[in-house]
């Protein structure tokens, strides 16, 4: 079968010209926007680790300092260590939700695209089964990135501190640092890929067979996947093409819109603002996907409803009446014979 990106991109453009504009509901863009909302929750941020710069470690009295907070450090340990374990586990329950409502927001979403509808209650409901799966799927797939990333770091620290302590960097130290952050960086981008082949085409596959994350990644890899890798560079090659005119288009708009600005002051509701007033380039992006999975054959045609052009008309069948034929001539009965003369 023959993948073409540009009908991916010309069909995904037309499904949400035509959800969003055509006609345009003021209420249905409100409601998918918060879908979009939903969907994108714990997707735009990231975790960012700020280490303390500019000071000078060599000067002052550093030791005197040391030596003040060790002691206040072990006077109050135990109010000290119960206030950690407080706000570690409030921004645990918070990552949990964030993730919940996103990985049924994902089904809510998609399902909004495929349908051309506004509803939320019902893919809620419906496909709420396959979002506690992502959910699960998710927690645990990030626990295991992060255990393998805490475990390669703290054996490459642990391997390399005694040449870091003392100053001096012979070339054992080199070859403890150089793989570790190669490891590193390969656990990194295998977790990128394996959560951009989730959300793009798992989840969509998850919602057609009604099966849980692992099984639908297996008929991912033998039904689409399988012989069509340089398509899928292709496809992800354009993808990161258009995430990146979003990215500008976004930020060009938030620093000269004022009013979003202001939004943004407050987390939640500017996210959901964002959502709304971006909602074209989310549907987009999200519709070039789809539209692209449903090239690979009859099994993953996902939208119930169709836009001009999907299927011409088919030819007027052949009539038989076309040649007109002669009229039948009535044969008049041949007459008996006469009995012969006596």
């Amino acid at each position: 079968m023959k993948i073409s990106i540009d009908a991916a991109l010309r069909n995904g453009w037309t499904r949400m010209m035509t959800t969003l504009f055509r006609p345009f509901d003021f209420l249905k863009w409100l409601a998918i926007g918060f879908a979009a909302f939903l969907a994108s929750l714990g997707r735009s941020k990231g975790f960012n680790f700020n280490f303390p710069s500019g000071g000078d470690f060599g000067s002052g009295d550093t030791c005197g300092g040391a030596k003040a907070f060790e002691s206040w450090f072990f006077s109050n340990m135990w109010p000290i260590i119960l206030f950690g374990l407080g706000i570690g586990l409030v921004v645990f329950a918070v990552v949990l939700l964030v993730v919940w409502l996103s990985s049924r927001g994902q089904f809510v979403f998609i399902s909004q695209l495929l349908t051309n509808k506004a509803d939320i209650r019902e893919p809620w409901v419906k496909y709420g089964w396959l979002g506690d799966k992502l959910f699960l799927f998710r927690i645990l797939f990030g626990l295991c990135v992060f255990l393998a990333v805490l475990l390669v770091l703290g054996a490459g620290v642990l391997l390399s501190f005694p040449y870091i302590k003392s100053g001096v960097f012979p070339m054992i130290f080199w070859m403890i640092l150089i793989p570790t952050t190669l490891l590193l960086i390969a656990i990194a981008l295998a977790g990128v890929i394996i959560n951009a082949v989730l959300m793009d085409f798992v989840v969509p596959v998850m919602m057609k067979r009604e099966t849980g994350v692992m099984q639908s990644f297996g008929t991912f890899r033998d039904e689409i996947f399988r012989g069509h890798l340089g398509d899928f560079v292709i496809f992800y090659l354009v993808k990161i093409g258009l995430s990146i005119a979003a990215s500008v288009i976004m930020v060009l708009v938030t620093i000269f819109t004022c009013c979003l600005c202001l939004f943004m002051c407050i987390p939640i509701l500017g996210w959901y603002v964002s959502a709304v007033i971006f909602l074209p380039i989310s549907a987009f992006i999200r519709n070039y996907t789809l539209c692209f999975l449903e090239q690979f054959g009859d099994d993953w045609k996902l939208f119930t409803w169709k836009i001009h052009g999907d299927d011409p008309a088919p030819p007027p069948a052949p009539s038989h009446e076309e040649f007109p034929s002669a009229p039948a001539v009535q044969q008049e009965p041949e007459p008996s014979p006469e009995p012969p003369a006596i």
